[in-house]
């Protein structure tokens, strides 16, 4: 089954700020980019991405998506920058080496073969006229000028000559990865930076594209809420966090530049080599919560839903009926989200009255042709299954769901959900109603709208579709330590939005909260 192209009414809703990189494709997130770093030559447009992609990515276990037993290592660049905001240092590259040639320059991995590690080389014309290729690392944070401190070098100048790391006449700070090398012999070097491979990255092909149906509500936070990534434990693992070192040995900071953005979201998580904790990087979270429409009219012509046989629908109370007795009606309702799901929550009213075959239950399915039934005591305690029991039903499908082996959506980013309705007689026995979705998400804290000293310029982008619905939006952040929050209602694609902060230092704004929420017009959902 496949779901429909374009589901919701408000399409690629978009809180776009102009002092923050709009990070909706790799082309337009360069833009801000340069802007942001007020970079003007093309070495300071190289130095730029690579500072941005330090800033905005952690260097981690790289993600595994799909479904229990059927899930793989994700090498797409645009999911490891929206979706998980950090990978390994192959990752790291691929992200930077997309968002160069976004621009329109060339760009490629170097895999260092004997330390199995992976840079980005940016290919652009230096201040004297000559085109070259240029190492960056964004892991560790690094690159190096040749030996007269002219240009960044590349990675083959490096081979050549690996003293340009261990004794370099200018780099981007301090300390690099061989710092502690230093002291090796040079035979040592030559044999680490020996055997290096240039590789093509594949283009990235994913785009965030959060669609607002009647009753929609996406939240954003900017640090853990919830649940982590499938493969990444609870959240709390180091798996989701940036396990670099934020800080030299003497207290310093190690990466000054990305400072200003990055030092107020650091938390404390326990250090990986032991003894104590380290301030490091969470990751973000997302939340869509879905009070579903049960209004058939709206189920198939606006959410692109199905409805199989013949169900009734009372609009005074929301309440989704068999349309005939002794006759199966089943509703499919289409889910589809721009990050992939972490846990599921589903609360629905059943009533049920009368005959034991009167029947009504809710069923997950992942292709629309597999189906889980949905019983309550499957994944909680309490109540029942809602087939044998009727009443308030609530479904906590957590991350330890895989782990036990049961049914789980974690690692997708689209599923089906089925109501069935059945009665013997009178059709009246058996309806659902109050149905309500909580996923949650993964996703890149900095991959959303930031606000910075003085005044913001705000806009919405995206696409209104049919009918007269619009967005309300509200962001929450602390400023001095302050909390504070500002909401518009009733925005349309390309309104604006100016909001001014009242400090001068970017690190003393710290976001914690985005809110989309879909807003018809008549106020009604």
């Amino acid at each position: 089954m496949e779901l429909p192209a374009t589901p919701g009414l408000i399409r690629d809703a978009w809180l776009v700020n102009d002092r923050w990189p709009d990070t909706r494709t790799f082309a337009s997130m360069a833009a801000g980019i340069f802007k942001l770093f007020d970079a003007e030559t093309e070495e300071q447009k190289a130095i730029a991405v690579h500072d941005w992609v330090s800033l905005s990515m952690r260097c981690s276990t790289p993600i595994r998506e799909g479904p229990a037993g059927a899930g793989g290592a994700n090498t797409e660049p645009g999911r490891m920058f929206h979706v998980h905001g950090h990978h390994s240092c192959d990752g790291l590259a691929r992200v930077l080496v997309n968002i160069w040639q976004a621009t329109g320059r060339p760009a490629r991995k170097i895999v260092m073969r004997h330390l199995t590690h992976t840079v980005a080389e940016l290919w652009y014309v230096d201040q004297d006229g000559v085109g070259r290729w240029h190492a960056f690392d964004a892991e560790w944070n690094w690159y190096v000028y040749d030996r007269s401190g002219t240009y960044i070098a590349g990675f083959a100048q490096i081979a050549a000559d690996p003293t340009l790391m261990t004794a370099p006449a200018k780099t981007s700070q301090p300390f690099f990865i061989y710092d502690q090398q230093r002291e090796r012999n040079l035979a040592d070097m030559h044999w680490l930076t020996h055997g290096w491979l240039a590789s093509i990255t594949p283009q990235c092909t994913y785009y965030p594209h959060i669609h607002l149906a009647p009753g929609q509500q996406w939240e954003v936070f900017y640090s853990p809420q919830g649940p982590g990534c499938p493969t990444c434990g609870d959240g709390s693992d180091q798996g989701t966090w940036d396990r670099r070192d934020n800080y030299h040995e003497d207290g310093s900071v190690r990466r000054p530049k990305i400072w200003p953005w990055r030092g107020q979201y650091l938390q404390q998580a326990a250090d990986p080599k032991g003894g104590g904790s380290i301030a490091a990087m969470p990751h973000g979270t997302a939340r869509l919560t879905w009070d579903v429409p049960l209004d058939p009219a709206v189920l198939t012509g606006v959410i692109g839903g199905q409805v199989i046989g013949r169900v009734s629908y009372d609009p005074a109370t929301g309440e989704l009926r068999p349309g005939q007795s002794r006759e199966l009606a089943q509703v499919i309702i289409p889910i589809r989200l721009p990050y992939f799901i972490t846990r599921m929550r589903i609360q629905a009213d059943i009533r049920r009255t009368g005959e034991r075959t009167n029947h009504a239950a809710l069923h997950t399915s992942l292709d629309g042709e597999n189906w889980q039934g949905l019983g309550a005591d499957d994944y909680t305690a309490a109540p029942t299954d809602p087939a044998a029991a009727p009443g308030p039903v609530h479904v906590d499908i957590p991350l330890a769901a895989a782990a036990a082996n049961r049914w789980t959506p974690a690692g997708a980013y689209q599923m089906y959900l089925r109501i069935d309705l059945a009665s013997t007689e009178d059709i009246d026995a058996v309806g659902v109603k109050g149905l309500r979705l909580i996923i949650d998400t993964g996703t890149n804290l900095f991959a959303h709208c930031h606000l910075q000293p003085g005044p913001n310029r705000l806009h919405l982008a995206g696409t209104v579709g049919q009918g007269p619905a619009s967005v309300d939006v509200t962001l929450d952040w602390q400023e001095a330590d302050q909390a504070t929050s500002a909401s518009r209602s009733g925005l349309h694609a390309g309104d604006t939005w100016l909001i001014d902060t009242h400090v001068k230092d970017p690190a003393r704004i710290r976001m914690q909260r985005l809110v989309y929420r879909y807003s018809p017009l008549d106020g009604s959902s």
